[in-house]
């Protein structure tokens, strides 16, 4: 989803809905889930304000029905969206406009699959592959993929590739999360990845309307895997003829990143740094400036 599925409308709010957990104990798994909002037509520095982030409600326990957390103890939410809010004389209409969260709570949320089970994405058709983790590899991998079963003495008693007719791993509509939901109903077992109903379904469509959430996905996910593997490993020299920058700007964590590398043969963990600049200084062009100088002067002495 991007900002062309946003439509004005004339005294119409549209909430950001967010879910997420904290654990508060270390010698068990209960947490406490809370739920939030935030309001589109506000200015992003705004919008994600202390002071502008709309608190709902929230929920202590182990393992929360988000069906029942969200119709029993939402309420307001329903009564928001049907009724709307007097500001000011003036009468404005409520919508939810998406939905955010991280996998525990987008799987609770929306009664389907995690990213570790079959059909964990709720975005799209991949079947999955489990090779000592779930994996959700190219489509040529998973056609390939083959299921051996073996007898209790560990002897080979079957090949199959349970994807080998699969053409192509289509994105999951909105209509046929409908259909799945009904499936998953009729039969009482997860089909597809949907395990059942989500009260979610009042408030938005999905799976369209459901965004990954940036922060665990990229900043917290994908970055740090990709930051560790460039600077832990030492297995490897790497050769680079040329002084090479990489500039990184986090949004999220409001840091820029500075790698730099000397033109010389050396292992990446030993001889490369990173630096980290505030907002503060990236704001300031003369800063950045005369701290490019210093870096680019302490590595060519």
């Amino acid at each position: 989803m991007n900002g062309a599925a946003y439509t004005f409308e004339p005294c119409t709010l549209h909430l950001i809905l967010f879910a997420d957990a904290a654990t508060y104990n270390k010698s068990g798994n209960r947490s406490q889930w809370f739920v939030f909002s935030a309001l589109v037509e506000l200015p992003p520095i705004l919008r994600y304000t202390e002071e502008n982030i709309i608190f709902h409600s929230s929920w202590s326990g182990s393992n929360p029905d988000f069906n029942t957390y969200f119709e029993k103890y939402n309420g307001e939410i329903d009564i928001l969206l049907k009724n709307g809010l007097l500001i000011n004389k003036t009468h404005y209409k409520f919508k939810v406009h998406l939905f955010i969260a991280d996998a525990p709570a987008r799987a609770k949320g929306c009664v389907c699959s995690s990213f570790n089970g079959k059909y964990g994405c709720i975005k799209c058709m991949h079947p999955t592959i489990y090779k000592t983790k779930t994996i959700y590899p190219k489509l040529k991998t998973v056609q390939n993929f083959e299921v051996i079963r073996r007898n209790r003495e560990g002897e080979i008693i079957s090949r199959t590739k349970p994807f080998k007719e699969l053409k192509s791993i289509n994105i999951r509509s909105n209509s046929m999360y409908n259909e799945q939901v009904l499936r998953a109903l009729q039969t009482g077992n997860p089909h597809l990845g949907i395990k059942g109903y989500s009260y979610l379904s009042n408030w938005i469509r999905i799976p369209r309307m459901v965004i990954f959430d940036k922060m665990h996905m990229s900043d917290i996910g994908t970055f740090k895997t990709m930051f560790n593997n460039f600077f832990d490993s030492v297995k490897e020299d790497y050769s680079l003829s040329i002084l090479i920058f990489y500039i990184l700007i986090l949004c999220s964590a409001e840091l820029c990143f500075i790698f730099l590398f000397h033109n010389e043969k050396y292992s990446l963990k030993k001889y490369s740094f990173v630096r980290c600049f505030p907002m503060g200084v990236i704001r300031d062009p003369n800063g950045i400036k005369d701290n490019f100088l210093q870096l680019i002067f302490s590595i060519l002495n």
